[in-house]
């Protein structure tokens, strides 16, 4: 191994990114239908024990663009100390679903830090899993940052409720405003 070499856990990682790719997309069997290389050259790119094979960046490039998720792009940046932020909102995407799936994620860096934490003591792998969830949870931020961006500026970005300007809301109060009480059963 030379000094310009990826550590082991560098290129497994790089491994596992590629496999939540193919996953993303279907499995082995939808991945080699879009892309120029077969299935077993697909399960060779994802092979732990295969150190020596990667994928082509053009059948990566392709995958992402399925996926319409940048998994193994993300895992080179993170290995080369950058973070990614997507530049338009993912095709169909809406911020409430943006933020939704942000908020489902989140829970996933101080899972990922209690799991590593239960034997009382923390390794390099464990403490770089937990980086690798953080930043796939930056990553998901930065992409409600750009839906939000994306529902301000679209001029057929639906109205929120409630927006407009301060005399066009109800006050609340005696006079209609407020909580309205439950109807009761009969």
């Amino acid at each position: 191994m030379t000094a310009a070499s990826l550590a082991e856990d560098d290129l497994r990682a790089l491994k596992t990114a590629f496999r939540r790719l193919i996953a993303a997309v279907g499995g082995l069997v939808a991945a080699s239908a879009c892309v120029r290389v077969s299935t077993s050259q697909l399960a060779r790119y994802y092979d732990l024990n295969d150190l020596a094979t990667f994928p082509p960046v053009d059948v990566v490039t392709q995958l992402e663009r399925i996926a319409n998720d940048a998994i193994v792009t993300l895992e080179q940046a993170r290995l080369t100390g950058h973070r990614l932020v997507p530049e338009r909102a993912r095709d169909g995407a809406t911020l409430a679903a943006e933020v939704a799936a942000f908020a489902r994620a989140s829970g996933e860096v101080p899972a990922a830090l209690c799991e590593a934490l239960a034997d009382g003591e923390m390794s390099q792998a464990e403490a770089d899993a937990i980086g690798a969830v953080a930043m796939r949870l930056a990553a998901k931020l930065a992409r409600v940052t750009v839906a939000a961006e994306a529902a301000v500026s679209s001029p057929a970005a639906p109205a929120v409720k409630g927006e407009g300007a301060p005399a066009d809301r109800r006050p609340l109060g005696g006079d209609g405003g407020g909580r309205v009480p439950r109807r009761q059963r009969t």
